[in-house]
């Protein structure tokens, strides 16, 4: 009986024994499923694309300058005295020549007056002392005979010509004293015409700063009576460039600009002297471009603000697609290709929390001589091999371009965003890579300087001096949307305006739908301390 009893006892142990690790096993595999479905539960991303079209695109430098005459004159006065009368006012059209006010001429005329008379005075006396130098020459004369016959003197003839050459000279004393007087009779005159305002331009009168009866005090410094602008039809805008955009402007290069007066119109010119002389203003280096503009309807007024657009370079009928396409890569594809590749690239996400993505399954564009093999000569096979070499300065450059993340803006972000990306790849490298990610992770903090040296590869044979649209080309990978799957695309890419560049060759056509962007469908952040299970802490925003 003892023995039934232990034998019954014992098979109900491992009976308990065998249902506790049965319901243990239904349990773990319960809770694998929950968390593989909340793992997985993420929505579905949506692309958003525009189309690839052909237009015009143009770079421009925008600036703002104060629009003036071509010829501006300050009239002033020469003499001080009080204006007596005044012909002219604002807007008023003079010619050249005209009268535009007059300062009482009394005291000036008194002057002439005087100048005159004292002239006229020293005329006579000239005449007298030629009376007096034809009775001198008489006596000489008639004493030199009476001499000869032995009547007078030989001093008494001495004595008359003594007298006769005084005479002479009293004549050019006399003829001297008069230019004298003529010249302060001139100078009299001047200053009494001076007392005429007059317009030394034709034009139109800008600004007028005196009034009847107004004192006009001309001393060290000439007053300015009237502002007078020629010819108004003719303006120009004195734009402020920076010394950063001062390079690339060049003389008859086309502007548009606007004013405030009317936001509704565009005014055109063109750039005409572009002034050397440097405006500083709170250590701010700017430059005064002139640019020359029409007004024949007379809508733009002296002193209104112009905002210029300086266009520096154009395309007409290029294919265009947004700037932001450039910048895109999507996320989802990073994942996926991570899967496909097994992390032997040594990709990683970049900081901005997109992948770049090299997946070798993918329809990229047959690694032409436009493609990314053919312009830095080394496919996955020679990274590889290079790799087992030692891992020379290419597999390096290499680890760099999958590492850094959107390598298709690595012609557009600044040295901080390389320099952020290299280090990213390099974690990426580490934790996807196995060997190759350990190298290039080894090498992350140098990767913005294998990011150069990707993206300045020079050709196989040197190339002359480019010009300045060749050296604005730039490789870029774009991504393509192929039914509901996107699709990458290398493109060379060159001129753009911000919002928009140039297509220039890499296999894209006009009506291409091209994604600028990743939309996800608003779900819930979990915060630091909520798990699958539950919610241990406050939920976090929506994404």
């Amino acid at each position: 009986m003892s023995k039934i009893l232990s034998s019954l006892t014992h098979s109900n142990t491992r009976l308990k024994t065998a249902a506790f690790w049965l319901v243990a096993v239904v349990l773990l595999a319960g809770l694998a499923a929950i968390f593989y479905w909340w793992a997985g539960r993420r929505p579905q991303s949506h692309y958003v694309t525009l189309e690839a079209s052909m237009g015009e695109i143009e770079r421009s430098v925008n600036v703002t300058g104060s629009i003036n005459p071509r010829v501006t004159v300050q009239v002033g006065s020469y003499v001080s005295g009080t204006v007596k009368t005044l012909t002219c006012d604002f807007n008023t059209e003079v010619k050249a020549g005209q009268i535009c006010a007059t300062i009482d001429p009394s005291t000036f005329q008194v002057a002439v007056d005087q100048n005159a008379a004292q002239l006229n005075s020293t005329r006579a006396q000239s005449r007298k002392d030629g009376a007096a130098l034809a009775y001198a020459k008489a006596v000489v004369e008639r004493d030199s005979k009476l001499l000869a016959d032995g009547i007078v003197a030989q001093e008494i003839v001495d004595n008359d010509k003594n007298v006769l050459q005084q005479a002479l000279a009293q004549i050019d004393l006399d003829k001297a004293a008069i230019v004298a007087q003529q010249a302060s009779l001139k100078s009299a005159m001047v200053n009494l015409g001076y007392t005429n305002i007059v317009s030394p331009v034709t034009g139109t009168v800008l600004t007028r700063n005196i009034d009847v009866g107004q004192t006009v005090a001309s001393s060290l410094q000439t007053p300015t009576l009237f502002l007078i602008g020629k010819d108004l039809t003719k303006m120009q805008v004195d734009a402020n460039v920076s010394e950063a955009d001062v390079g690339r402007i060049k003389v008859d290069q086309e502007v548009t600009f606007s004013v405030q007066a009317y936001p509704e119109r565009i005014f055109s010119g063109s750039v005409k002297q572009i002034r050397r002389g440097p405006i500083t203003v709170q250590n701010v280096v700017t430059y005064d471009v002139v640019v020359a503009v029409d007004n024949p309807d007379l809508l733009l007024f002296p002193g209104m603000t112009a905002d210029a657009e300086i266009v520096i370079d154009a395309r007409e009928n290029a294919l265009r697609i947004p700037l932001a396409a450039v910048r895109f890569a999507p996320e989802r594809a990073g994942h996926r290709s991570q899967a496909h590749t097994g992390g032997a690239s040594g990709s990683g996400n970049r900081g901005d929390g997109q992948s770049d993505v090299h997946n070798h399954d993918s329809a990229e564009p047959a690694m032409s001589a436009d493609g990314p093999r053919g312009k830095h000569g080394a496919s996955a096979a020679e990274h590889d091999k290079t790799e087992r070499n030692g891992g020379t300065q290419v597999a390096h450059q290499g680890h760099g371009e999958h590492g850094k993340g959107g390598s298709e803006t690595a012609n557009d972000t600044r040295a901080q965003q390389f320099e952020k990306s290299g280090a990213n790849g390099g974690q990426g490298g580490r934790h996807h890579g196995g060997q190759r990610g350990q190298q290039g992770g080894a090498n992350g903090p140098d990767e913005k300087h294998s990011v150069v040296a990707i993206n300045e590869a020079a050709p196989t044979s040197p190339a002359p001096p480019l010009a300045e649209k060749a050296r604005r080309q730039k490789r870029s990978k774009i991504w393509i949307l192929r039914g509901t799957t996107p699709q990458p695309l290398w493109i060379t890419t060159g001129l753009d305006n911000g919002e928009l560049v140039e297509v220039l060759s890499g296999g894209l056509k006009a009506g291409d739908m091209v994604i600028v962007n990743e939309v996800r469908p608003v779900e819930a952040k979990i915060g630091p301390a909520q798990g699958p299970f539950g919610q241990v802490g406050r939920r976090g925003h929506d994404r």
